[in-house]
């Protein structure tokens, strides 16, 4: 039941993280600093480096795992 719990806490932290990241890229855009080009090219890095992240980082048997952590 803890699981549960701290799952739907993690899930609202990623779709708060993502929106304050589409709302800067929309408001580059909309203060004209950047190009849309340049905001599309940094949300595909920062999906690729996030979701990079969430597979090298996944526990071991886990879907996604890179592999299990060798320890002494």
């Amino acid at each position: 039941m803890a699981r549960a719990a701290l799952a739907g806490r993690g899930l609202v932290g990623y779709f708060l993280g993502l929106a304050v990241g589409v709302f800067i890229g929309l408001g580059r855009l909309y203060a004209g600093v950047h190009w849309p080009s340049d905001v599309l090219a940094g949300w595909a890095l920062g999906v690729a480096l996030s979701l990079g992240a969430i597979r090298w980082l996944s526990a071991p048997g886990e879907p996604g795992a890179i592999g299990a952590i060798r320890r002494p």
